[in-house]
């Protein structure tokens, strides 16, 4: 998608306040994206200059960050891609005291969007940023959003707290997610489970063969962990950390799947 036109149907979906359409167009993680950076050739510069010719403010400095971001991620820069989108967040709150409700879904976007960029950037502190932004706008409940955008940002908020050490909230976070997964959308629901198996391990609440038998990717990972702190089998725990130490660390998970083998020596005494 050409830059020009692009633009003129972010403009339209302004003009008829049609949240969803706006919303569609500005997200990072997108095919609208990835066409518009595929056929964009205009340098930064000339970007600028477009989006001020083309859209009213501060609509222009949103969406001009917004295609700074994703050229940030299509770059593999994640550093300057949070910046641009914290940019497009900020100028955005800015102006929403000044706006009626209809462009709350955008909100919710850019924002989503921000979350994923840092922890992209494994940078979770800035999250907190976010947060703040989203409980001092005067939004209504979670709950009186549909469940699709509930289960993001308690699936975000879940894996905050896990990095946080606020296991209790994550677990209440991820699981609440992961329930209301719909089972088709296999994918997100690992993605879940990522973090929801070693919140759960940490005090002895291990995944079923069922779960397991229904994530074959998993299973190899932590099968071994389950049976190890079921039978109190510490030797078998050391051994299983460490086939799968590599993956746990690019997961981010492997310091709290580590701490979960004091359980297993808790079985092991208990045994004993």
């Amino acid at each position: 998608m050409i830059l020009p036109m692009y633009l003129g149907q972010v403009n339209q979906g302004i003009k008829h306040e049609h949240a969803q359409k706006v919303a569609a167009f500005l997200q990072v993680f997108s095919k609208h994206s990835e066409k518009l950076l595929m056929e964009t050739k205009e340098n930064v510069r000339e970007i600028e200059e477009t989006c001020r010719a083309r859209l009213q403010s501060p609509w222009n400095e949103i969406v001009f960050h917004h295609i700074m971001a994703c050229k940030g991620v299509e770059a593999v820069d994640f550093v300057s891609a949070h910046g641009d989108q914290n940019m497009a967040v900020t100028i955005f709150l800015r102006e929403f005291p000044n706006m009626t409700n209809w462009p709350l879904e955008i909100l919710y976007i850019l924002n989503a969007d921000l979350g994923r960029l840092a922890v992209q950037l494994k940078s979770h502190n800035l999250c907190k940023n976010i947060l703040r932004a989203v409980k001092a706008a005067d939004l209504p409940e979670l709950e009186q959003f549909p469940m699709a955008h509930q289960v993001t940002i308690r699936y975000y908020t879940g894996v905050l707290s896990f990095f946080n050490d606020d296991f209790k909230k994550a677990e209440s976070d991820l699981q609440f997610a992961f329930d209301h997964i719909p089972p088709k959308f296999h994918h997100n629901r690992r993605l879940v489970l990522h973090y929801l198996i070693p919140t759960r391990l940490l005090h002895g609440s291990l995944p079923s063969s069922r779960l397991l038998e229904e994530f074959p990717e998993l299973s190899a990972l932590y099968r071994p962990l389950a049976l190890a702190i079921k039978t109190g089998n510490v030797q078998l725990f050391d051994e299983a950390l460490s086939v799968g130490g590599s993956r746990l660390v690019g997961l981010g998970t492997y310091l709290t799947v580590e701490r979960s083998r004091g359980v297993a020596v808790r079985v092991l005494f208990k045994k004993v």
